[in-house]
């Protein structure tokens, strides 16, 4: 005990004397009164882009809406996108084990949690492999945030499919903000070690930026006491240039490159099949590692034109590549987006926009989870249109919004979406939403094949006279999911230093993943269906029952 209570002491004293060694180097800190709640002013000079695609305040936002600030991020002293996540109302948060995270909003959380869209920036972080976010793959120098946007509810009409039950957008600062040298460590007793640098250039036409970051937790503890074999090292570095091409004109060009390794303790799936009905303490488990890399470019334009409408245009490509004993695979996406925001003219504002997303996945069959392709191509185009019409002197406002996607795996989908603001006084904001949102199959749902291990002959799970071997098939012909969200809310400055914000949902959703169906039982060799030819029966060395997921 006394052992362990120094460890600890030791590890605050040398936080403390890091804090204060950087606190002298870096620039002034803060008056106290600036670090205290926004108060309604401020709220409202707050300028927030994921619920409309353009500025617009965060006070006056019609949505379920959260922004967590650099301020907010730099008192919590998180040291990676999900440990700042962690402080946003609404999300659910999950550290599963040293390096990876389950996180999603309103419901259906899990490790690939494929219901709500992450962005950075505007650029999409979900995987097509498997809809979600791969978290251990997603990160940043956290002093180059500038603030987090969390909007909970469906978000296709203005960001696409995948926005199902709510977006993330991590926006970081503009290059005229990060001038200069900064060096940030977090070291102690605790089982994570980070440390971080960036030199940046913030006068001229040309402004840049440049980081390298370091990040490792150790191993957890078991429930036996020894060591989890989760321990997660990863390197990461990127920068960002601001080019002032004209008064009127910027152009924005980025990149970020990453590697890590983790461990990670899993049931085996053989044992699962082998004990099928046993406790589960009696199933074996084994230890693996997985080794990730992959990286991005992009470039983005944005134009004000002299009657003040906006155009934004983005590219980007990003690459990947996972080699673990669950899943061995490697791709790259490349996508393109065009938006025009017209000048308010009147009590009008229009907004229009098109988009591209094209990506190669190739998965090799060595692993677990295998595919009935070894490559798999995407091609995305969508429509993008909202307007924006304000009565009674801006106190009401309509906002009907919708997007069109298309894609040669899914039909033609529309995402419509219908919200109302209205601000009685100053300190009062009501508002309701209408909303249909999507959620399009990922590959391993709809190509994935895990293959189980043949149970034994005449035992109690199977009675028959051969091995039977139990399959999880995905569904090549499956469905979207597709969900109808009502939406309530107020906001309610009750005091200088004191908001209510209050949100109510209903989400009415239909095919979603369900539980595999049982196909027709095959004969191996060949494959071939019992059903159909039951004379196999007599030449088998073996049986397949295979599952297949389907829309529920």
């Amino acid at each position: 005990m006394t052992r362990t209570s120094s460890n600890v002491h030791i590890g605050q004293r040398i936080k403390l004397c890091v804090a204060l060694l950087l606190c002298a180097l870096s620039a002034p800190v803060l008056a106290s009164d600036e670090l205290d709640a926004l108060s309604l002013e401020e709220l409202t000079s707050l300028t927030v882009t994921t619920y409309a695609r353009h500025e617009q305040s965060a006070y006056d936002a019609p949505a379920a809406l959260f922004v967590l600030t650099q301020d907010d991020i730099r008192r919590s002293g998180a040291t990676s996108l999900p440990k700042a996540l962690q402080l946003v109302p609404g999300l659910q948060v999950a550290q599963i084990d040293a390096s990876r995270w389950a996180i999603s909003v309103r419901g259906f959380n899990s490790r690939l949690s494929n219901r709500v869209l992450v962005l950075i920036d505007g650029r999409a972080l979900y995987s097509p492999l498997t809809g979600g976010v791969f978290w251990d793959d997603q990160d940043t120098m956290i002093e180059e945030i500038e603030r987090i946007e969390v909007v909970r509810g469906p978000g296709g009409a203005v960001w696409g499919a995948n926005a199902f039950t709510g977006v993330i957008n991590i926006i970081t600062k503009h290059s005229a903000q990060t001038g200069g040298a900064v060096v940030s460590t977090d070291v102690g007793g605790d089982d994570h070690g980070m440390a971080a640098f960036r030199i940046g250039d913030a006068e001229g036409p040309l402004k840049w930026r440049t980081f390298a970051k370091y990040l490792e937790n150790d191993a957890n503890i078991d429930p036996r006491g020894g060591a989890a074999h989760d321990a997660w090292r990863q390197w990461r570095i990127g920068g960002r240039t601001d080019i002032e091409v004209a008064a009127e004109t910027d152009v924005r060009l980025n990149f970020e490159t990453y590697r890590g390794e983790n461990g990670f303790t899993a049931y085996s799936p053989d044992a699962m099949l082998d004990y099928l009905g046993q406790p589960i303490e009696t199933l074996s488990t084994f230890n693996a590692r997985e080794e990730n890399m992959g990286g991005f470019i992009g470039t983005q334009l944005e134009h004000r034109f002299a009657d003040d409408s906006l155009l934004h245009v983005d590219a980007s490509f990003q690459y990947y590549s996972r080699d673990s004993s669950w899943l061995d695979a490697r791709g790259s996406i490349g996508e393109f987006n065009a938006q025009h925001v017209t000048r308010r003219f009147g009590p009008h504002r229009l907004s229009v926009g098109v988009g591209l997303r094209t990506s190669t996945d190739r998965v090799e069959d060595d692993a677990i989870w295998r595919f009935s392709r070894d490559e798999m191509h995407g091609f995305k185009y969508s429509a993008f249109l909202q307007e924006e019409y304000a009565l009674l002197d801006d106190r009401l406002l309509f906002t009907l919004a919708a997007k069109v996607e298309d894609s040669k795996e899914d039909n033609l989908h529309a995402m419509p979406n219908l919200r109302v603001r209205f601000a009685p006084t100053e300190r009062t904001m009501l508002w309701g939403a209408l909303s249909r949102g999507l959620r399009t199959p990922s590959l391993l749902e709809r190509y994935g094949r895990i293959t189980g291990k043949g149970l034994r002959p005449f035992s109690a799970m199977n009675p028959f006279p051969y091995p039977v071997r139990m399959d999880m098939w995905g569904d090549e012909n499956m469905r979207a999911e597709r969900v109808r969200a009502y939406e309530l809310g107020a906001r309610q400055q009750l005091a200088q230093k004191l908001t209510l914000d209050l949100a109510i949902f209903r989400n009415e959703m239909r095919g979603l993943r369900g539980m595999a169906q049982l196909l027709p039982v095959l004969c191996e060799p060949g494959g071939i269906d019992a059903a159909t030819h039951p004379e196999c029966f007599m030449f088998a060395e073996s049986l397949v029952l295979p599952g297949q997921l389907s829309n529920m």
